[in-house]
């Protein structure tokens, strides 16, 4: 996966891509992704709801990430990705 050009989100990997590790790339590109976006939201708005919904999204990436690395995401475990 290339590195986005500019603040924009990240483009997903084709849909049928079964490798885990591309899917973790992605995954952990949306986390600083929606990091990015919540703290540039909190400045003008600290405790506005599209704060705490980036913030949980980023989360969601971040937990994401860390079961592909461990080898425990539920696509990993079905045999979908390798």
């Amino acid at each position: 996966m290339k590195k986005p050009k500019t603040a924009e989100r990240p483009k997903p990997p084709r849909r049928d891509c079964k490798q885990a590790k591309t899917w973790q790339l992605y995954y952990e590109a949306m986390a600083r992704w929606n990091e990015a976006a919540a703290d540039t939201v909190a400045v003008t708005f600290p405790d506005s709801e599209a704060v705490r919904l980036a913030k949980m999204e980023a989360s969601r990436f971040q937990d994401g990430a860390r079961q592909i690395a461990q080898g425990t995401h539920p696509n990993i475990v079905s045999g979908v990705w390798k």
